[in-house]
Protein backbone atom coordinates (compact mmCIF):
# COMPACT_ATOMS: atom_id res chain seq x y z
CA UNK A 1 0.00 0.00 0.00
CA UNK A 2 0.90 3.31 -0.95
CA UNK A 3 1.51 6.43 1.52
CA UNK A 4 0.81 9.64 -0.58
CA UNK A 5 2.61 13.06 0.37
CA UNK A 6 1.93 16.26 -0.27
CA UNK A 7 4.67 16.76 -2.29
CA UNK A 8 3.28 13.86 -4.62
CA UNK A 9 -0.13 15.44 -5.01
CA UNK A 10 1.59 19.14 -5.70
CA UNK A 11 3.48 17.71 -8.14
CA UNK A 12 0.43 16.27 -10.13
CA UNK A 13 -1.12 19.49 -10.87
CA UNK A 14 -4.33 19.13 -10.57
CA UNK A 15 -6.45 22.03 -11.39
CA UNK A 16 -10.60 22.58 -10.31
CA UNK A 17 -11.66 22.02 -13.92
CA UNK A 18 -10.53 18.67 -13.37
CA UNK A 19 -11.98 17.76 -10.08
CA UNK A 20 -15.15 19.62 -11.00
CA UNK A 21 -15.11 16.91 -14.30
CA UNK A 22 -14.53 13.78 -11.72
CA UNK A 23 -17.06 15.09 -9.26
CA UNK A 24 -19.66 15.36 -11.98
CA UNK A 25 -18.92 11.80 -13.06
CA UNK A 26 -19.01 10.65 -9.28
CA UNK A 27 -22.47 12.34 -8.33
CA UNK A 28 -24.12 11.03 -11.69
CA UNK A 29 -23.01 7.72 -10.76
CA UNK A 30 -24.57 7.98 -7.33
CA UNK A 31 -27.93 9.57 -8.60
CA UNK A 32 -27.92 6.37 -10.61
CA UNK A 33 -27.38 4.00 -7.94
CA UNK A 34 -23.94 3.00 -8.65
CA UNK A 35 -22.28 4.81 -5.55
CA UNK A 36 -23.09 3.19 -1.71
CA UNK A 37 -22.11 5.24 1.23
CA UNK A 38 -23.04 6.94 4.59
CA UNK A 39 -23.50 9.92 5.73
CA UNK A 40 -20.71 11.08 7.79
CA UNK A 41 -20.66 11.53 11.56
CA UNK A 42 -19.59 13.27 14.44
CA UNK A 43 -17.89 13.13 17.50
CA UNK A 44 -17.03 16.67 19.02
CA UNK A 45 -15.64 18.18 22.51
CA UNK A 46 -16.62 20.70 24.59
CA UNK A 47 -13.21 22.56 23.19
CA UNK A 48 -14.51 22.75 19.52
CA UNK A 49 -12.25 19.40 19.04
CA UNK A 50 -13.83 16.87 16.51
CA UNK A 51 -13.75 13.33 14.75
CA UNK A 52 -15.51 12.70 11.95
CA UNK A 53 -15.78 9.69 9.52
CA UNK A 54 -17.77 8.27 6.36
CA UNK A 55 -17.25 5.89 3.51
CA UNK A 56 -18.28 4.61 0.35
CA UNK A 57 -18.13 2.29 -2.26
CA UNK A 58 -18.38 2.81 -6.60
CA UNK A 59 -17.66 -0.94 -7.83
CA UNK A 60 -17.89 0.04 -11.28
CA UNK A 61 -15.01 2.42 -10.67
CA UNK A 62 -13.33 -0.61 -8.76
CA UNK A 63 -13.10 1.82 -5.78
CA UNK A 64 -14.01 2.19 -2.41
CA UNK A 65 -12.97 4.44 0.48
CA UNK A 66 -12.59 5.67 4.27
CA UNK A 67 -12.49 8.84 5.21
CA UNK A 68 -11.74 10.79 8.47
CA UNK A 69 -11.27 14.29 9.60
CA UNK A 70 -9.62 14.55 12.91
CA UNK A 71 -10.28 18.24 13.75
CA UNK A 72 -8.85 20.41 16.99
CA UNK A 73 -9.98 23.51 18.48
CA UNK A 74 -9.06 26.80 17.37
CA UNK A 75 -7.32 27.38 21.03
CA UNK A 76 -5.48 24.31 20.15
CA UNK A 77 -4.55 24.36 16.69
CA UNK A 78 -0.40 25.01 15.70
CA UNK A 79 -0.04 28.60 14.33
CA UNK A 80 0.51 28.08 9.74
CA UNK A 81 -1.15 24.47 10.19
CA UNK A 82 -4.55 23.81 8.85
CA UNK A 83 -7.17 23.15 11.85
CA UNK A 84 -7.76 19.93 11.15
CA UNK A 85 -6.11 16.95 9.35
CA UNK A 86 -8.06 14.93 6.70
CA UNK A 87 -6.97 11.41 5.43
CA UNK A 88 -8.37 9.09 3.30
CA UNK A 89 -8.03 5.21 3.06
CA UNK A 90 -8.57 4.17 -0.81
CA UNK A 91 -9.30 0.78 -1.23
CA UNK A 92 -10.14 -2.26 -4.00
CA UNK A 93 -13.28 -2.58 -3.93
CA UNK A 94 -13.95 -6.00 -4.87
CA UNK A 95 -11.10 -7.35 -2.94
CA UNK A 96 -11.48 -4.98 0.15
CA UNK A 97 -7.64 -4.64 -0.46
CA UNK A 98 -6.16 -1.13 0.41
CA UNK A 99 -4.75 0.53 -2.13
CA UNK A 100 -3.03 3.92 -0.64
CA UNK A 101 -3.60 6.18 1.80
CA UNK A 102 -3.48 10.02 1.59
CA UNK A 103 -2.97 12.14 4.55
CA UNK A 104 -3.03 15.75 2.25
CA UNK A 105 -5.87 18.01 3.23
CA UNK A 106 -6.10 18.87 -0.63
CA UNK A 107 -8.82 16.90 -0.95
CA UNK A 108 -11.34 18.19 1.71
CA UNK A 109 -9.65 21.60 0.57
CA UNK A 110 -10.85 21.22 -3.16
CA UNK A 111 -14.45 19.39 -2.19
CA UNK A 112 -15.90 23.01 -2.00
CA UNK A 113 -14.14 24.20 -5.04
CA UNK A 114 -15.14 21.58 -6.93
CA UNK A 115 -18.69 22.15 -6.16
CA UNK A 116 -18.79 25.52 -6.59
CA UNK A 117 -17.44 25.13 -10.25
CA UNK A 118 -19.66 22.44 -11.07
CA UNK A 119 -23.19 24.17 -9.61
CA UNK A 120 -22.09 28.07 -10.00
CA UNK A 121 -23.17 28.06 -13.66
CA UNK A 122 -26.26 26.67 -12.81
CA UNK A 123 -27.77 27.75 -10.01
CA UNK A 124 -25.92 32.13 -10.88
CA UNK A 125 -27.09 34.18 -12.99
CA UNK A 126 -25.02 34.11 -16.44
CA UNK A 127 -24.03 37.73 -15.76
CA UNK A 128 -22.30 37.75 -12.33
CA UNK A 129 -20.10 40.41 -12.24
CA UNK A 130 -19.86 41.06 -8.32
CA UNK A 131 -18.69 38.33 -5.92
CA UNK A 132 -18.87 39.16 -1.87
CA UNK A 133 -16.89 36.83 -0.09
CA UNK A 134 -16.96 36.38 4.05
CA UNK A 135 -13.73 35.18 4.83
CA UNK A 136 -9.76 35.86 4.00
CA UNK A 137 -8.19 32.55 4.10
CA UNK A 138 -7.85 29.49 1.82
CA UNK A 139 -11.20 28.42 1.33
CA UNK A 140 -12.21 32.21 0.13
CA UNK A 141 -9.30 31.46 -1.97
CA UNK A 142 -10.14 28.84 -3.96
CA UNK A 143 -14.18 29.28 -4.16
CA UNK A 144 -13.37 32.69 -6.05
CA UNK A 145 -10.51 30.61 -8.72
CA UNK A 146 -13.13 27.94 -9.12
CA UNK A 147 -15.45 30.96 -10.82
CA UNK A 148 -12.61 31.50 -13.56
CA UNK A 149 -13.80 30.94 -17.07
CA UNK A 150 -17.41 29.72 -15.67
CA UNK A 151 -18.68 33.07 -14.61
CA UNK A 152 -17.14 37.07 -15.02
CA UNK A 153 -16.06 38.59 -12.24
CA UNK A 154 -14.88 41.52 -12.20
CA UNK A 155 -15.24 42.61 -8.54
CA UNK A 156 -14.75 41.03 -5.38
CA UNK A 157 -15.62 42.33 -2.28
CA UNK A 158 -13.79 41.15 0.85
CA UNK A 159 -14.84 41.23 4.77
CA UNK A 160 -12.86 39.09 7.48
CA UNK A 161 -12.35 39.19 10.96
CA UNK A 162 -8.80 39.95 10.38
CA UNK A 163 -7.82 43.01 8.21
CA UNK A 164 -4.46 41.91 8.07
CA UNK A 165 -5.77 38.70 6.37
CA UNK A 166 -8.65 40.78 4.05
CA UNK A 167 -5.86 43.29 2.87
CA UNK A 168 -3.41 40.08 1.70
CA UNK A 169 -6.57 38.66 0.30
CA UNK A 170 -7.37 41.82 -1.49
CA UNK A 171 -3.52 41.83 -3.00
CA UNK A 172 -4.10 38.59 -4.36
CA UNK A 173 -7.46 39.29 -6.46
CA UNK A 174 -6.13 42.32 -7.30
CA UNK A 175 -2.97 40.11 -9.12
CA UNK A 176 -5.59 38.41 -10.80
CA UNK A 177 -7.11 41.87 -12.74
CA UNK A 178 -9.82 42.37 -10.39
CA UNK A 179 -10.92 45.25 -8.15
CA UNK A 180 -10.98 44.24 -4.79
CA UNK A 181 -12.65 46.05 -1.73
CA UNK A 182 -12.07 45.90 1.98
CA UNK A 183 -15.83 46.10 3.86
CA UNK A 184 -17.63 45.09 6.62
CA UNK A 185 -20.40 42.68 6.46
CA UNK A 186 -23.68 44.07 6.32
CA UNK A 187 -25.97 44.92 3.17
CA UNK A 188 -23.89 47.51 1.88
CA UNK A 189 -21.48 45.06 0.85
CA UNK A 190 -24.47 42.40 -0.34
CA UNK A 191 -25.98 45.28 -2.08
CA UNK A 192 -25.82 44.69 -6.20
CA UNK A 193 -23.85 41.43 -5.27
CA UNK A 194 -24.73 38.57 -7.50
CA UNK A 195 -22.96 35.88 -5.72
CA UNK A 196 -22.18 35.60 -2.05
CA UNK A 197 -19.89 33.05 -1.09
CA UNK A 198 -19.49 32.66 2.90
CA UNK A 199 -16.23 30.58 4.30
CA UNK A 200 -16.12 31.00 7.68
CA UNK A 201 -14.75 28.41 9.79
CA UNK A 202 -15.91 26.75 12.70
CA UNK A 203 -15.38 28.04 16.19
CA UNK A 204 -16.71 27.27 20.10
CA UNK A 205 -19.22 30.85 20.39
CA UNK A 206 -19.37 31.74 16.91
CA UNK A 207 -22.41 34.21 16.39
CA UNK A 208 -23.84 34.13 13.05
CA UNK A 209 -23.81 37.85 11.97
CA UNK A 210 -25.12 37.82 8.37
CA UNK A 211 -28.88 38.42 7.61
CA UNK A 212 -30.47 36.80 4.93
CA UNK A 213 -32.76 39.82 4.54
CA UNK A 214 -29.74 41.30 3.21
CA UNK A 215 -29.71 39.62 -0.23
CA UNK A 216 -30.92 40.97 -2.88
CA UNK A 217 -33.51 39.41 -5.73
CA UNK A 218 -31.33 36.99 -8.39
CA UNK A 219 -28.35 36.12 -5.77
CA UNK A 220 -26.33 33.10 -5.16
CA UNK A 221 -25.39 32.48 -1.72
CA UNK A 222 -22.70 29.89 -1.76
CA UNK A 223 -22.12 28.93 1.64
CA UNK A 224 -19.35 27.15 1.92
CA UNK A 225 -19.28 27.26 5.91
CA UNK A 226 -22.39 24.92 5.99
CA UNK A 227 -24.43 28.50 6.73
CA UNK A 228 -22.79 28.68 10.22
CA UNK A 229 -22.39 32.37 9.58
CA UNK A 230 -25.94 32.95 8.83
CA UNK A 231 -28.42 33.57 10.94
CA UNK A 232 -31.98 31.80 10.70
CA UNK A 233 -34.05 33.04 7.95
CA UNK A 234 -33.04 30.82 5.18
CA UNK A 235 -36.64 30.37 4.28
CA UNK A 236 -36.40 33.63 2.82
CA UNK A 237 -34.67 31.98 0.24
CA UNK A 238 -36.52 31.04 -2.97
CA UNK A 239 -34.57 27.55 -2.90
CA UNK A 240 -32.81 26.06 -0.90
CA UNK A 241 -30.00 23.22 -2.34
CA UNK A 242 -28.34 21.30 -0.73
CA UNK A 243 -25.47 18.39 -1.83
CA UNK A 244 -27.19 16.05 -0.31
CA UNK A 245 -30.17 15.68 1.81
CA UNK A 246 -29.33 12.24 3.79
CA UNK A 247 -25.64 14.34 4.58
CA UNK A 248 -27.60 17.63 5.35
CA UNK A 249 -29.94 15.94 8.30
CA UNK A 250 -27.34 14.12 9.79
CA UNK A 251 -25.45 17.33 10.30
CA UNK A 252 -27.98 19.09 11.87
CA UNK A 253 -28.82 16.36 14.24
CA UNK A 254 -25.69 16.44 15.39
CA UNK A 255 -25.52 20.08 15.94
CA UNK A 256 -22.72 20.99 12.82
CA UNK A 257 -25.22 22.00 10.50
CA UNK A 258 -27.39 25.18 11.87
CA UNK A 259 -30.14 24.94 9.42
CA UNK A 260 -32.76 22.72 9.21
CA UNK A 261 -34.38 23.12 5.66
CA UNK A 262 -36.23 22.49 3.87
CA UNK A 263 -33.82 21.71 0.83
CA UNK A 264 -35.87 21.54 -2.08
CA UNK A 265 -32.72 20.32 -4.14
CA UNK A 266 -29.89 18.26 -3.83
CA UNK A 267 -27.01 18.38 -5.86
CA UNK A 268 -27.24 15.50 -7.91
CA UNK A 269 -30.83 15.92 -9.36
CA UNK A 270 -29.66 19.78 -10.50
CA UNK A 271 -26.73 17.70 -12.23
CA UNK A 272 -28.96 15.18 -14.18
CA UNK A 273 -31.79 17.97 -14.51
CA UNK A 274 -34.35 16.07 -12.60
CA UNK A 275 -34.15 19.16 -10.41
CA UNK A 276 -34.00 22.94 -12.52
CA UNK A 277 -31.22 24.85 -11.93
CA UNK A 278 -31.85 28.50 -12.13
CA UNK A 279 -35.58 29.41 -13.06
CA UNK A 280 -35.57 33.33 -13.26
CA UNK A 281 -33.15 35.92 -13.00
CA UNK A 282 -34.96 37.32 -9.58
CA UNK A 283 -34.37 34.24 -7.57
CA UNK A 284 -32.53 34.01 -4.38
CA UNK A 285 -30.79 30.70 -3.90
CA UNK A 286 -28.73 28.90 -1.58
CA UNK A 287 -26.35 26.28 -1.84
CA UNK A 288 -24.90 24.73 1.15
CA UNK A 289 -22.03 22.59 1.52
CA UNK A 290 -22.32 19.74 4.14
CA UNK A 291 -19.65 17.39 2.27
CA UNK A 292 -20.37 14.42 1.11
CA UNK A 293 -18.02 11.34 0.62
CA UNK A 294 -18.95 11.13 -2.56
CA UNK A 295 -16.56 13.72 -3.58
CA UNK A 296 -14.33 12.91 -1.23
CA UNK A 297 -14.21 9.37 -2.92
CA UNK A 298 -14.20 11.48 -6.91
CA UNK A 299 -11.01 13.22 -5.78
CA UNK A 300 -9.29 10.68 -4.02
CA UNK A 301 -9.62 8.28 -7.08
CA UNK A 302 -8.78 10.83 -9.20
CA UNK A 303 -5.75 11.70 -7.50
CA UNK A 304 -4.75 7.78 -7.43
CA UNK A 305 -5.44 7.01 -11.25
CA UNK A 306 -2.98 10.05 -12.19
CA UNK A 307 -0.12 8.92 -9.44
CA UNK A 308 -0.15 5.24 -10.92
CA UNK A 309 2.44 4.66 -14.02
CA UNK A 310 0.89 4.78 -17.42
Amino acid sequence: MQCISDAQIDGLGIGIPQIADALADAFRASAEGGIRWKPKSMVAQDDGSFLMSTFASWPAAGYGIFHMLAGAATSHASAGNPAYRSMQLLTDAISGDPLAMFTSPFTSTMLPAGITRLMAPRLARSRTGVAAIIGAGTQARVNLEALEGVLPVHEVRIASRSRTSADKFADQVRARGQRARVMQPGAEMFKDADIIITTVPAAPGLVPMLDPAWVAPGTFVNAVDLGRSWMQGFDRFDRCVVDDKRQAEQQYREGRLPHAGPFDSELAEVLVEAKPGRRTDDERIVLVHPGNVVGILAITSLLYRSLKPA
